[in-house]
């Protein structure tokens, strides 16, 4: 019927940008954008090689669908199955089955990356892998593209986009370290201060968006979905920068912004140091009520052997000290 592509084609709840459940509403047009937009960033060849994808993230979470929509769109095989997905059995699945196009989460790319078999001499299908659902270290990210030359893509988005807005292309990646890439066909991006005006290139602000693949709102919550919007534009609530060439840098999230004697700090931005360090695995930073300062800065960190704890705190507080300043200085470290 008339319109119906505009109609509802998923519903998905997800708390990513408002700290409760909500359901977020995506049209089939929502859907079709999103995925064209994709296969545009990929640069796929109307009758290029054969591409194989790799069903490797739960199908309720909507970068895992994009993943089988893409296939689809493309003609592309996809390959599923019905055993835990570890990184030993996802290496065996895309050695076995060729996989050309690997979609990970940053976790994912982690566990990969400790592992001496994931390279390209292992994997020679494998042309594309995708970075989403969150940023990957700096130094992670470097190990990676030093594995595979010219294969990785990072991307950012959200669910009340329909999981995209942007995409960094390996070749666009030198000099622009923290990146995550360009608008997508179709979205338009703005950085917006505190005041809803939208700042010029170099400034840091709440990233906003706005294109064929944004939702409409949250299902049965108007007043959810007027805070969605500022303007026509969806507010994501993560804070970034864009440069003069529509470049977009992650600089953390405004909830996740903590108050230290009169500065915002990103928590981001510490534990990107932290996990840089050897031995570290994770790292959380994080505010907590501080008579004097506000807010502390307490960082939790996972370490992947047993070490010297108090060597461990104060070599993590020196770097953090050296790259960042004193004010990002951990009060206290639980390792």
């Amino acid at each position: 019927p008339r319109g119906h592509h505009q109609g509802l084609a998923s519903l998905v709840f997800t708390s990513g940008t408002t700290g409760t459940p909500k359901g977020v509403q995506l049209s089939h047009a929502n859907l079709a954008a999103v995925t064209a937009a994709i296969a545009s960033s990929f640069e796929f060849e109307p009758e290029g090689e054969r591409e194989v994808f790799l069903a490797g993230l739960p199908l309720y979470y909507t970068y895992g669908r994009s993943v089988v929509f893409l296939a689809a769109a493309l003609g592309g095989e996809l390959v599923f199955t019905s055993r835990a997905l570890t990184p030993g059995r996802m290496l065996g699945l895309t050695r076995e089955q060729r996989v050309t196009h690997l979609s990970l989460v940053p976790f994912q790319a982690l566990a990969l990356l400790r592992r001496p078999d994931f390279r390209a001499s292992e994997l020679p299908s494998l042309r594309r892998i995708t970075i989403a659902g969150g940023a990957l270290p700096p130094a992670s990210l470097g190990a990676l593209e030093a594995r595979f030359p010219g294969a990785v893509f990072a991307m950012y988005g959200l669910t009340e986009a329909a999981t995209r807005l942007t995409c960094l292309h390996p070749r666009e990646r030198a000099g622009r370290p923290g990146s995550c890439g360009r608008a997508i066909a179709g979205v338009e991006l703005a950085v917006a201060g505190e005041d809803g005006v939208h700042l010029p290139p170099g400034e840091e602000g709440e990233v906003l968006a706005r294109g064929p693949n944004v939702s409409a709102g949250y299902f049965g919550d108007l007043a959810g979905t007027a805070e969605l919007f500022r303007a026509g534009w969806l507010a994501t609530g993560d804070l970034g920068v864009l440069d003069a060439e529509g470049y977009l840098t992650i600089s953390g999230r405004l909830k996740d912004l903590i108050k230290c004697m009169g500065e915002r700090i990103s928590g981001k931005s510490i534990e990107d140091v932290v996990l840089e360090q050897p031995g570290v695995l994770e790292a959380a930073a994080i505010g907590v009520p501080d008579p004097e300062r506000g807010e502390a800065v307490v960082l939790f960190v996972v370490a992947n052997a047993p070490l010297d704890q108090a060597a461990l705190h104060a070599a993590l507080r020196a770097e953090i000290s050296t790259r960042l300043g004193r004010s990002r200085v951990p009060l206290r470290i639980h390792a």
